[in-house]
């Protein structure tokens, strides 16, 4: 089983819409996905159930409690043994052994950004936290499996201000595909999983519009998806 963790020192980073957009995005590929609850909020535990509630939420997923190190260890063990293909954790913000734990213990971890002053410099000093922590535990010289995910990305022209802070992470490891900016991605915790509730629209013949727009997001979160398999 792989272990993906997303990770920031900045709450509201967007670490749990990232992580609900690929968790949908491996589940649509016929992926068994274990989700690890890490993050104090939960907000892993309202999004299933606005999901199951509105009839997008699929059985191939499954939420894991890992509050503190020994629900981490034994979530993963558990999920491992259940044969889920993918493990997501959820991190909280900031540094915790809990989340030195879940980070170590990762073949990758993402890292969410917007392209907003704050969340870049948060970002640059979670992938430093991230680099010293991997050195710590694998010796001098070892690089970190961490990448930038960049996310609120615009569909249209930049903004200057958007393009310097691009810039500055341009020297980082980042993942090809960019989350954009869509109002599916800011509504997911209400939608549930995107790809069942693109179907779900599409069976309204008054609703393909909307269908389509979701089914946009729904197809970018399975290639954020198989790009960060493929980085691993």
């Amino acid at each position: 089983m792989q272990l993906i963790s997303f990770a920031s020192f900045k709450g509201g980073a967007g670490k749990s819409t990232a992580l609900m957009a690929v968790a949908g995005g491996l589940v649509e590929q016929g992926k068994r996905v274990a989700l690890i609850e890490a993050d104090d909020n939960a907000p892993l535990r309202g999004w299933r159930q606005n999901a199951i509630d509105n009839g997008t939420w699929s059985d191939a997923c499954e939420i894991f409690e890992g509050a503190d190190e020994p629900d981490f260890e034994q979530a993963y063990e558990k999920a491992s043994d259940a044969g889920f293909d993918v493990a997501l954790v959820d991190t909280h913000g900031g540094g915790s052994d809990l989340n030195n734990l879940a980070m170590s213990s990762s073949e990758l971890i993402v890292v969410p950004t917007a392209l907003t002053s704050l969340d870049v410099d948060t970002t640059l000093e979670t992938m430093e936290y991230i680099a010293d922590l991997w050195q710590q535990n694998q010796g001098q010289g070892a690089n970190a499996p961490a990448g930038i995910l960049i996310q609120r990305h615009p569909t249209g022209r930049m903004a200057h201000a958007e393009k310097l802070h691009l810039d500055v992470l341009s020297g980082l490891p980042q993942f090809e595909v960019k989350m954009h900016e869509r109002r599916a991605f800011a509504d997911i915790k209400m939608h549930g999983m995107l790809h069942l509730y693109r179907d779900q629209l599409a069976e309204h013949p008054g609703k393909r519009v909307m269908a389509r727009h979701i089914g946009t997001a729904a197809a970018e979160a399975v290639g954020i998806a198989k790009d960060l398999l493929a980085s691993m």
